[in-house]
């Protein structure tokens, strides 16, 4: 990791490397949903752009045009969508044009008319090739580009894993910021039902650890969503996580209903007897530590293969 965050810049760059900016503690949540129907890159019309000749040349990826553009009250120029120059840079995936522009002194962390930063907009492109999207995440992040904590939960909703590690790397980053649905990226690496990114947001290696008790708008937490769903090795993964509070199965939702009571409710008897032995093994062992200990291939193994 630390050769993806060396100095990306010249010594010759106009702004100093400052290293990369930790997460702020904003209580800002602009991801306004946790589906994915906000993932698509921007569509532009050659006419809208006429009139924006620095947000055309980075679109175009001219990079002698933008050297010649990009000057104070002019580089951070919005247009009418509210994208700067550097928004469209980056949604192109224009990595020496990004370059320069953050060089320059570019905002990093103006919204667009989706609430969209920069950083944001590399991982929601990201899709069309992560190698290079990957590269500008960390040119952007070495620029000093706040995530506002939601980039990590688009990362998830793309189940880009490289991105997830890397914002993840962060200092104070946190893993249980939740947006305007109260999702976690918890919550939302169970609905993408991808237990690599629930091992990841739960591994012991990390500073903070995923918290599956944080409940949803709906008063569902992570074990509840993945019942109702019959995510088995998603449940499997919850249950046998080594953390501090282990996951409390006897949460109530909103419906004053349990995940052993969902799983049931929507036919996953598999998943609601796994989760009925936890339940059990639950008010056997002391401390709460050891729980997931029991938790293993052996004891439940019947109930272990979806």
């Amino acid at each position: 990791m630390g050769n993806f965050l060396s100095c990306l810049f010249s010594s010759s760059s106009k702004r100093s490397c400052r290293g990369l900016q930790p997460f702020r503690g904003a209580g800002s949540n602009l991801r306004s949903t946790s589906s994915r129907d906000n993932l698509s890159t921007y569509q532009i019309n050659p006419r809208e752009l006429e009139k924006y000749k620095l947000h055309k040349a980075s679109w175009e990826g001219k990079l002698h045009k933008v050297e010649r553009l990009a000057r104070p009250g002019v580089i951070d120029l919005q247009d009418q969508q509210l994208r700067t120059p550097l928004h469209l840079a980056v949604a192109r995936g224009h990595l020496n044009v990004v370059h320069r522009l953050v060089n320059e002194g570019a905002r990093l962390n103006i919204v667009d008319k989706q609430q969209r930063t920069p950083l944001v907009t590399a991982v929601i492109s990201s899709t069309q090739n992560p190698p290079l999207f990957y590269q500008i995440c960390v040119v952007l992040l070495q620029g000093g580009a706040d995530a506002w904590k939601n980039a990590l939960h688009y990362a998830i909703d793309i189940q880009n894993e490289h991105l997830v590690d890397l914002f993840l790397s962060l200092q104070h980053c946190d893993p249980n910021f939740r947006d305007r649905d109260q999702m976690t990226p918890l919550h939302l690496a169970v609905q993408v039902n991808n237990p690599t990114l629930i091992q990841i947001l739960l591994s012991e290696d990390r500073e903070t650890q995923a918290d599956p008790n944080l409940p949803n708008r709906n008063g569902q937490t992570p074990l509840h969503m993945a019942a109702s769903l019959g995510y088995m090795r998603i449940i499997r993964a919850l249950l046998q996580s080594d953390l501090p509070e282990p996951c409390d199965p006897s949460i109530l939702d909103v419906r004053q209903l349990t995940a052993y009571q969902l799983a049931l409710e929507n036919h996953h008897e598999s998943c609601a007897k796994l989760i009925d032995e936890y339940q059990q093994s639950l008010t056997k062992l002391s401390p709460r530590r050891e729980i997931s200990e029991s938790i293993n291939e052996n004891e439940i193994n019947p109930v272990m293969n979806p």
